[in-house]
């Protein structure tokens, strides 16, 4: 019996030793707990006064000007957001004492730190809050500590694109887009350089597009993420030209959409490069055209849509092949200077002739007739790449446009090709014995192969937009008009033919061949000519592409001094 009440002592004092221990312990939680409650508190505050203040950071006002601002800004928000209750009787909303903001001014590093600045002239872009406060603690003596800082910057953004599908249409261009359209949507496509010219001309947001409850999306995100039936799309965009009083083009939508049937789908955001968290792409302005190719061009589910058998008449060539074409060109939307946009890849395999090639000349030949045999006429276009570097909102007006500047890298060209050069010529040539000069009539076959490749540099567009029809224009980035370098065409000397008649009799050359020969090959220089002229800049333009140069246009508006938190 002792034993036991011994025993229960015991046990009292090692209770009464624990439980201490757990108030101090407890007490130090509850105290440690409202300090970080508070530390949230004033996270929260920070940030939301940064979102306040960075709004005043309009891209034109400088530190000198707007740092005497910001302290009466700072208290303004911080009165709105940490004060609440009745007028009369407001009260500190966040737990511990009244919350003390300090703010800079500054801008971003490109690896997004926030810098700090002083200089009277600079420009700032993001601003930096302290929010600080004091706990006091309930169970010891003293308090703690809570501070928090938030970065805020303004971003500017904007949307371009890199090409058109509408650019330098006529009846070659069109044929070739008929045949495109109709084998990516397996139905024949007949529509006229009117109807493509009107399409061109007609523009859409995607803001319209989600006003058009049949998509079944509400938000811009939610239809760049979402694969909605192609026919539905076309059938969303007439609705949307209809509303803007353009029915014609409404009418042509419609047509595509009957003809598409509904099994076909397309994700919006397969046309257009957006950067995520920029609202730029919201409100730009799209081309009715580049949609209905883009969307068409993507709907087979393939990287690629490839037309096996295109007739193509250029004004001098004829040439018949396969043409395959990559996905649409793609816009880009969105911040500076992570937006981009690429253009369509382009490949080619054709054969066809040149009947007559003008303006061929050789030294010591009088060439009357030119003909060209193209067979294995490979074309090949790259993806023409853009980046938004610069982007300012103007009114916009002649005194205060729009301006946008991308970095323009032209995609590598490679043409590649057999020709058999046919030449119709007279040469004076000696003959007989005493080597009397007569007038022979020559018919010369000269192979040849085409080698050429082209690329550009990286070259920064500046564009200006007093007007919203401004828009419209394309402004170049490299040498546009650039086709076959002096090099690209090599003749096979030892492989030419030639046939020498004399009033109609043949005649052997005999020991003249040669100089016939050496005068076959100047040809050259003015064939390259003829051929960029009648071959090469045609059919580039007939299958949109460019060497050494890319064209780029704005896309309406830009979106300035959006607020974003960075850190």
């Amino acid at each position: 019996m002792t034993r036991r009440r011994d025993e229960r002592g015991a046990v009292a004092i090692i209770a009464g030793v624990i439980s201490m221990v757990l108030i101090i312990v407890a007490a130090f939680a509850v105290d440690l707990g409202m300090q970080r409650v508070a530390r949230r508190d004033m996270q929260s505050l920070a940030d939301v006064v940064a979102l306040d203040l960075v709004r005043e950071l309009d891209g034109q006002r400088t530190v000198s000007q707007l740092t005497p601002l910001m302290p009466g800004l700072a208290q303004a928000s911080l009165v709105r957001n940490q004060l609440c209750g009745p007028a009369a009787s407001r009260q500190v909303c966040n737990v511990g004492g009244v919350p003390q903001v300090t703010v800079e001014l500054g801008t971003l590093s490109p690896t997004g730190a926030f810098m700090p600045t002083t200089a009277a002239a600079v420009v700032p872009r993001a601003v930096r809050v302290t929010a600080a406060t004091s706990v006091g603690f309930a169970f010891v003596p003293g308090s703690g500590g809570a501070v928090r800082t938030a970065v805020a910057n303004t971003d500017s953004g904007a949307c371009f694109k890199i090409g058109s599908v509408g650019a330098a249409l006529d009846t070659k261009r069109s044929a070739l887009l008929n045949a495109v359209l109709g084998q990516a949507l397996g139905s024949p496509v007949s529509l006229s350089i009117a109807s493509y010219q009107g399409l061109a001309n007609a523009s859409l947001s995607l803001l319209d597009l989600i006003g058009v409850p049949s998509l079944g999306v509400g938000t811009v995100d939610q239809l760049l993420t979402t694969e909605v039936s192609l026919a539905k799309l076309y059938t969303a965009s007439a609705v949307v030209l209809r509303r803007q009083g353009d029915t014609a083009q409404a009418a042509v939508l419609d047509a595509f959409a009957l003809a598409v049937g509904s099994a076909a789908t397309v994700g919006v955001g397969t046309l257009i490069n957006v950067d995520q968290g920029n609202g730029a792409a919201a409100a730009a302005s799209l081309n009715a055209l580049d949609l209905l190719y883009g969307a068409a061009t993507v709907s087979n589910g393939q990287s690629f849509v490839e037309v096996p058998s295109l007739g193509i008449n250029l004004p001098l060539a004829s040439l018949t092949g396969s043409v395959r074409v990559g996905q649409a060109a793609k816009a880009g939307c969105g911040r500076v200077p992570t937006a981009t946009a690429t253009t369509q890849q382009v490949s080619a395999n054709l054969n066809g002739s040149i009947a007559s090639l003008p303006g061929v000349t050789a030294v010591g030949l009088t060439v009357s007739s030119t003909s060209v045999t193209i067979t294995n006429l490979s074309v090949t276009a790259a993806n023409a790449t853009g980046t938004l570097t610069a982007a300012t909102c103007g009114t916009p007006d002649v005194a205060k446009p729009d301006v946008m500047s991308v970095l323009a890298t032209p995609g590598l060209v490679t043409i590649t090709g057999n020709l058999s050069v046919r030449l119709g010529a007279q040469m004076q040539l000696p003959l007989g014995l005493l080597g009397a000069m007569v007038l022979v009539d020559l018919d010369i076959v000269i192979p040849a192969t085409l080698n050429a490749s082209s690329s550009a540099a990286g070259t920064t567009v500046n564009m200006q937009f007093p007007t919203l029809g401004s828009y419209s224009a394309a402004y170049p980035a490299g040498s546009a008009g650039v086709g076959l370098s002096p090099g690209a065409v090599t003749l096979s000397r030892s492989t030419t033919t030639v046939t020498a008649t004399l009033l109609g009799i043949p005649l052997a050359l005999g020991g003249s061949l040669a100089t016939v020969l050496d005068a076959a090959m100047t040809i050259t220089s003015s064939l390259t000519t003829q051929l960029n002229s009648a071959l090469v800049l045609p059919l580039m333009a007939t299958l949109g592409v460019r060497i050494a140069s890319a064209d780029v246009f704005g896309l309406p508006r830009p979106l300035c001094s959006e607020p974003a938190l960075r850190g």
